[in-house]
Parts: C-alpha cells; sequence; structure tokens
C-alpha cells in the first residue's frame, strides 16, 4: 500500500456519503489525499449538498493502517482494476473492499450458494451434492460463512480442491459464527478468499448481514436458493439478486414442507418456472447450457 492508500482508507471511514460521490469526488480532485487538502469545496454530484470530511478520520485511518499492514490485510478500491466487475453494476458498490487471499478469484466465474443457518438433512445433502457438480464445472463458490448451508458450501468447495470467497459481516480479522474459524483458516491455507467491507476490528452486528448479502449477490452471475424461511438472510439475497437481474435458481420444497422452506415456496411463486429447480440434473444442466449459450452469444 502507498501513501495515497492511507487517504482512500480514511475516505472509505466517512460516513453518509454514496459510492457514486467518492468515485467522482477523487476524480475531481485526482486522488483521496488532494481531496482533503481541498475538503471545503466537497459537492454530492447526486444531491448538490455539502460534503463534510472529518480530518480527524485521518489520525484513525492511520492505526488501521499499521493493523492492516501488520497482519497482511489487502484493500481494492472501486476504481482499481482488481476489483470484481460485477459489483461495479449494483446500485450500492462497496468502495473499499478489505481482503485476505487470492485476489484473482474475482476474475473467476462465480455462483453464490446460499440458505439457512438451521439447515435439514436434506438441505444439507443437497448442497453437498450441488457444490460438488459445480467444482466440476469450474465455479468458483461465494457464500456468507454462515452455519448451516453456507459453511457446507465453502467446506465441499476445499474437499473437491476447487475455489471459494467467504463475504463476512464484520471486519475481516473477526470470524462470526466461531464454527467458521476453522473454515476460514482452511480457505487461508488453500489458496481462497475471504472479504469484507467493514474496516477490521468491526463486530458481527444483526443489522450488518443484510448489508453484507448485497454483496454475495452482487459477485455472482448466478445465486442458488436452497433453503429459506421466510423474512430470511437468504430470502434477502435472493430478492437482491433478482433485482441485479442476475439469473436466480430457487429449490422447490415439493407439497409437504416445513417452515424453514417457506420462503422458497415465496420465491417460486415470483420467478419464471424453470428456475425452480427438484432435480439437481435439471440445475447443473439449465447452468450448464446457458453457460454454453452465452459463451457462444459472446463471440
Amino acid at each position: 500500500m502507498n501513501s495515497h492508500s492511507l487517504y482512500d482508507i480514511a475516505f472509505s471511514l466517512e460516513e453518509n456519503i454514496h459510492t457514486t460521490d467518492r468515485v467522482a469526488m477523487i476524480s475531481q480532485f485526482g486522488n483521496a489525499e488532494n481531496l482533503y487538502a481541498n475538503s471545503n469545496f466537497l459537492y454530492s454530484v447526486v444531491s448538490g449538498r455539502k460534503i463534510n470530511v472529518k480530518p480527524k478520520t485521518i489520525e484513525k485511518a492511520k492505526q488501521l493502517h499499521e493493523f492492516i499492514v501488520k497482519s497482511n490485510i489487502n484493500t481494492v478500491l472501486y476504481s482499481e482494476p482488481e476489483y470484481p466487475a460485477l459489483l461495479h453494476d449494483i446500485p450500492d458498490p462497496p468502495f473499499l473492499l478489505y481482503l485476505r487471499g487470492n485476489v484473482s478469484l474475482f476474475q473467476t466465474k462465480k455462483i453464490s450458494v446460499v440458505g439457512t443457518r438451521n439447515a435439514d438433512s436434506r438441505a444439507m445433502s443437497l448442497t453437498k451434492s450441488l457444490t460438488v457438480e459445480l467444482v466440476k464445472s469450474n465455479y468458483t463458490i461465494t457464500s456468507g460463512l454462515a452455519k448451516g448451508i453456507d459453511i457446507m458450501a465453502h467446506t465441499t468447495t476445499m474437499s473437491c480442491k476447487g475455489n471459494t470467497i467467504g463475504v463476512l459481516g464484520s471486519g475481516i480479522d473477526i470470524t462470526y459464527p466461531a464454527a467458521a474459524k476453522t473454515v476460514v483458516r482452511k480457505m487461508l491455507d488453500s489458496d481462497n478468499l475471504i472479504i469484507s467491507e467493514y474496516p477490521p476490528s468491526v463486530l458481527p452486528y444483526k443489522h450488518h448481514f443484510p448489508i453484507r448479502n448485497r454483496i454475495i449477490a452482487g459477485l455472482s452471475d448466478i445465486t442458488i436458493v436452497i433453503q429459506c424461511p421466510e423474512r430470511s438472510g437468504s430470502s434477502i439475497t435472493a430478492s437482491l439478486a433478482g433485482d441485479y437481474g442476475r439469473e436466480l435458481f430457487v429449490y422447490n420444497p415439493g407439497e409437504n414442507y416445513t417452515t424453514n422452506y417457506e420462503g422458497n415456496v415465496r420465491i417460486l411463486n415470483t420467478i419464471p418456472v424453470e428456475n425452480g429447480f427438484s432435480s439437481l440434473e435439471y440445475l447443473i444442466e439449465t447452468i450448464n447450457a446457458r453457460a454454453t449459450s452465452d459463451a457462444e452469444v459472446a463471440r
């Protein structure tokens, strides 16, 4: 990280500034250091309102910068080529991401696999079988490192020597839940990737997770929902994937289902019938066929 990165980190800590404004202002002043030197002249490109930045944020950023360097944590800015391209297309992309591991995974084809923390045996078995097949097709598996479906997706990917990305709802130095600590260590030991938009030391507050879910949905061309109750994090991720125009597939539990599938049933009533699946073979065949079609169109 260079000296400008210190000011980029400081600017990322400033509250209530949309990424669109952050990028425009840095473009206007050349870099974040110049921006702070001219902080009396900052106005929102969205609303025209005065933007107030706090010089004392620089002191906080200095401490954070020292910790990042010491802890081998990297950062990537919205404007940098390493930043995941698909996140540029969502309405509220993170200005800066903290990461540990293999940043080149941002450039791979990715599928998000999500579901409830309280998954039943059917959902866990389906997640394992599905992940095995997706890894065979060279997809990087993205999920949220929560217990249940998420951890099953991450661990199965690693057991198959595949690639996986974990998105945290806390600072990148804080792993939550505790059950994910071993998973995170294994991910980093096997050249995978952990990311967060939250600075180090930020705790996993409940309201962070719905915000985090936009990154899970935004990173991938495809999101697959295995099992979700109503008003769950996974149903939020599914809704966001739809809002972003991404492909969404949802497991159809059939007529006799528990409350943990009520989110599935509601979502199934809002998406094309062919995007619901009860057969793993059908899902993999559909995903691979659409990938082939997209590749032919791109030629």
